[in-house]
């Protein structure tokens, strides 16, 4: 009897430093209502070199046509630029995509509208950290057959290649002056080049909305990315190889589109070395696809698909992912759902590489609701990301999920 009491005090401990790995915590940060920003779209916010984190919202600031914001990792925002400074909108205005942070240590982003005083098509823009904005490029400075030669419409941000100029694609959606999606690079020097323009190849990059996440790159140097209408309308994943454009996986080609429609989210490559991404699917025919799926793909092109949405009552597991996953350091990976959960307003869950998924929250409303942007884990080891409506002015939130992870 006396050897289980001396043992007792042991075990007590090891349960207290068991709990936190497994406790998890929610927290709504950031209320946006107009002033600080408003509606936080296809972005995922980065943490950049002086440890803060940064995103861009389409609308508030001081001329309501979106902001790119500072955010510390305790939750206090301030505003770093709003844009639309002056008559027609020269620094360009809604930045959907967000910011990354180049080996430079400046910021890069791109706006969808604004720029060109006649032919508001969107920019390319660089901003330092103390926040001068410079514009790299103006997309639709020239036209043909009532096109835009370079593209429009821009969503996603670029992304940096290995080469350090910075790749990415346009939607090519606008109704007054539309275009093909493009795919183009641009350096630092603002040295602009089409990769595709007009042609069968850039056709597979999508339509509206089709492109809305970034490009990644692996090792290798070859570029991925997802267009959600792409090709006959349900969506592919096409790549970017020496600067050429091809079709690398065409969704719903599987019978009843059991591998999923409408891919949204940017790829993320695994530690396993398999891409992992998500399909909105809301506009399946099926049960298989009409709320979503999470998907692996290796780099030959095999796709198995590891979940589909609302397979519990009332879709109380999510349905409709719009972003994509992140890997965290447990090995899982986490995202978000655009609706489903216990009210509708969308989830966060958890996956294992094996398909076993587990929602962590599900948003009210007052705390977020409908995320369609990623999350990104930061280096204390937090989960952040934003919704673009709910809160205590419907105009979006900021919010931290803490999984206990030290």
């Amino acid at each position: 009897m006396g050897k289980i009491t001396a043992m007792m005090p042991i075990a007590v401990l090891v349960i207290l430093f068991l709990y936190p790995a497994t406790a998890q915590v929610f927290t709504s940060l950031v209320n946006f209502a107009g002033s600080n920003g408003a509606t936080p779209m296809y972005m995922t916010m980065i943490e950049a070199n002086d440890g803060n984190l940064y995103g861009t919202t389409i609308a508030g600031g001081a001329n309501d046509y979106g902001v790119i914001f500072q955010m510390t990792l305790s939750g206090q925002l301030k505003l770093v630029h709003s844009f639309c400074n002056g008559a027609g909108c020269p620094d360009g205005s809604q930045p959907y995509g967000g910011v990354i942070q180049a080996t430079d240590g400046n910021l890069y982003g791109t706006t969808a509208f604004g720029g060109h005083p006649s032919n508001p098509a969107g920019t390319i823009f660089r901003m330092t950290l103390a926040g001068k904005l410079t514009v790299l490029h103006k997309f639709c400075l020239n036209m043909t057959r009532g096109l835009c030669n370079d593209g429009s419409l821009p969503l996603a941000a670029p992304v940096e290649g290995a080469d350090g100029k910075f790749y990415l694609t346009t939607n090519g959606a606008l109704v007054l002056h539309p275009s093909e999606p493009t795919a183009v690079r641009i350096s630092k020097n603002k040295s602009f080049e089409i990769l595709c323009s007009h042609s069968d190849d850039c056709r597979s990059l999508g339509d509206m909305e089709g492109t809305v996440s970034p490009l990644i790159q692996v090792k290798s140097g070859i570029f991925y990315g997802v267009a959600g209408y792409g090709y006959q309308g349900n969506g592919t994943i096409f790549k970017i190889q020496s600067g050429r454009v091809s079709l690398f996986y065409n969704f719903c080609s599987k019978a009843n589109c059991a591998d999923g429609i409408q891919p949204m989210g940017p790829l993320v490559v695994g530690k396993d070395g398999n891409f992992y991404g998500t399909t909105f699917g809301i506009n399946g025919t099926s049960w298989a696809t009409k709320h979503g799926t999470i998907f692996s793909i290796t780099p030959n092109g095999k796709l198995t698909t590891l979940y589909r949405f609302c397979q519990q009552t009332n879709c109380a597991d999510g349905a409709a992912p719009a972003a994509g996953l992140v890997q965290g350091t447990d090995g899982n990976f986490y995202g978000t759902t655009t609706i489903g959960g216990t009210n509708n307003d969308g989830t966060i869950f958890k996956i294992t590489p094996q398909g076993v998924l587990t929602v962590l929250h599900s948003f009210s409303g007052s705390d977020g609701s409908n995320p369609v942007g990623g999350l990104i884990q930061a280096s204390n080891h937090v989960f952040y990301g934003s919704t673009p409506a709910g809160g205590s002015g419907n105009q979006g939130t900021i919010f931290s999920l803490d999984m206990g992870f030290r």
